[in-house]
């Protein structure tokens, strides 16, 4: 028995949470009786909610009075919510009389414009409560000690907020804003003295880390039962370099921040909806599309009356598995995620190339000890690529012509790549990495922010 954690758990964590007037706890122990439901009750449970939302944002939201026309309206017939529509209007899309206590989520997008969303405070325990869940097919559990890899507030004010939340959520924080070498050797000091049981955080601050370490030798002190990846891609190659450097098994999770946590991976490797929050659809176009078919995911959350988000685009595109897990859960699988809206570059002809296209190109040319370090590719038009490049040993024009040649047999014979070498690729403002950076007007939705989890106890 933990004795440490349990004394976090029920010392400090839980009785906050109650204070907020967030039952997490409650939640967490139905979400893990519900995860091996038959599907049947899983199916009726969203219906019951969704029937639960759609009257009462009919009745009591502005911006869903002439988008919802009846009682008992089909969830398929009604328009897509997109990122820009919270924007817009953000006024209108709140219930009019809401007056129980919520939280304010405010998340910012590539677009450099935040949006704030409102949730109360049972919707925002089921979230946490789901997420927890997720962390215990890690073998995590409430009160475990957690490394961070995040960002950190810019405000004072807001800096004080985070620090307090990572005492409650019994953690420490490695800032995405410093990660030079020396901010990594005090990192690696303050891990090895906190002991975390497991680490989470952006891929990429993950993946500088893993390779901090293996180059320069390090020997950390602490040995994580796992590592919890989020926010960006996870490529096979970072997962087994996190997995052969730590010694631990990498878990990944999906989400945005407006909505939390969507799906999070089972020792079984598959990506587990949270169904009992979530009813997600994957369309092309006006249509649903089949299982193992690529389409825009679309997110419905179920719990949340005082701001209800209703078939919202995610500007991301992934496929449902058409059989079960392995691991006897009955939740839905989001068989892959076939590209996030800023992972993704289109071509004339509308062809989409994921992200992880560009990555696989330079994985070689560091094989062949070319000399990147670090880059970033920005569509500039449809045929012109700029890549920013942090050259290593080894870079030449040998490896700016492979990676030419490599953008025109995939791309196309037209295809001009220009290169400009940098000394750093800068982070966007929330600490993540965005290695692919496509051309807005060409993406098929708005929103492409992909903050996981906000600023709140999580």
């Amino acid at each position: 028995m933990n004795v440490n954690r349990l004394a976090f758990a029920y010392g400090l964590y839980f009785p906050v949470l109650y204070a907020r007037g967030e039952p997490v706890w409650r939640y967490l122990k139905s979400l893990e009786v519900t995860q091996w439901a038959p599907v049947k009750d899983i199916a009726t449970l969203q219906e019951r909610k969704l029937v639960k939302l759609l009257d009462s944002a009919r009745m009591n939201v502005p911006f869903y009075r002439e988008r919802i026309q009846s009682s008992g309206q089909s969830l398929d017939t009604l328009p897509f919510l997109q990122k820009a529509d919270l924007q817009a209007f953000p006024d209108a899309l709140l219930h009019r009389s809401w007056k129980a206590r919520h939280t304010l989520k405010t998340t910012g997008g590539s677009t450099g414009q935040a949006v704030t969303v409102r949730k109360s405070r049972e919707a925002t325990a089921q979230e946490t409560a789901a997420n927890w869940r997720g962390f215990g097919w890690a073998g995590v559990r409430i009160g475990d000690k957690q490394g961070r890899f995040w960002g950190v507030p810019f405000k004072s004010r807001d800096r004080l907020r985070a620090r307090i939340t990572d005492l409650i959520a019994h953690r420490r924080r490695c800032s995405a804003f410093a990660f030079s070498a020396a901010d990594l050797d005090k990192y690696t000091r303050m891990l090895n003295r906190f002991k975390p049981t497991y680490l989470y955080g952006y891929v990429s601050m993950l993946e500088q880390y893993a390779r901090y370490v293996v180059e320069n030798r390090v020997r950390p002190t602490f040995k994580p039962v796992a590592i919890i990846t989020t926010a960006e891609v996870l490529a096979s190659t970072t997962r087994q370099l996190l997995q052969e450097t730590f010694g631990c098994p990498v878990f990944n999770e999906y989400g945005c921040g407006e909505l939390g946590t969507i799906a999070h991976e089972c020792e079984a490797g598959a990506l587990h909806l949270n169904a009992e929050n979530l009813l997600i659809e994957i369309v092309k176009g006006d249509r649903h599309c089949v299982p193992g078919e690529v389409g825009e995911i679309v997110a419905t959350e179920l719990n949340n009356l005082a701001m209800p988000l209703i078939r919202y685009r995610l500007g991301d595109f992934g496929t449902l598995a058409a059989h079960p897990c392995g691991c006897g859960r009955t939740l839905p699988v989001l068989q892959s995620i076939a590209g996030r809206g800023y992972d993704m570059v289109y071509d004339r002809q509308g062809r989409m190339f994921h992200g992880e296209y560009f990555m696989y190109m330079f994985e070689e040319v560091k094989r062949m000890g070319l000399g990147v370090k670090a880059f970033q590719v920005i569509q500039d038009s449809f045929d012109d690529f700029t890549i920013r490049v942090v050259p290593g040993d080894g870079y030449s024009e040998r490896t700016r012509e492979i990676v030419r040649t490599r953008f025109r047999e995939g791309y196309g014979p037209n295809a001009r790549v220009s290169f400009v070498e940098v000394p750093g690729i800068a982070r966007r403002p929330s600490g993540k990495m965005q290695v692919i950076v496509g051309l807005p007007q060409a993406t098929p939705a708005s929103n492409r922010d992909r903050t996981n989890v906000d600023e709140c106890i999580d």
